[in-house]
């Protein structure tokens, strides 16, 4: 899976703004969750995310977990709507 977002390099394990700020990750993962037995959720797992800018990674000592996911939309909604969330965790290493 190829994921090219505006005015950015995609790249092993992860994207680059202009070469200068850089972000990485550890792993990706995409997952499909089934709730209530007909309805699906996707998510997309990026673990280990860090920022670097011209070679100094910040925050420094902090593991970044983060997630984007999308749930069906409700019953009387367009299938077209938009429906992404996120979440982003962190701990001290």
């Amino acid at each position: 899976m190829l994921i090219q977002l505006p005015q950015l390099n995609a790249g092993a394990a992860g994207f680059a703004l202009q070469g200068i700020l850089k972000t990485t990750f550890g792993d990706a993962n995409l997952l499909k969750v089934d709730l209530d037995g007909d309805e699906l959720t996707y998510a997309m797992l990026f673990s280990n995310v860090q920022l670097s800018l011209f070679g100094y990674t910040f925050p420094p000592g902090v593991l970044i977990d983060f997630l984007l996911f999308a749930g069906p939309p409700n019953g009387s909604a367009p299938t077209n709507t938009n429906n992404l969330a996120w979440f982003v965790s962190t701990q001290q290493q």
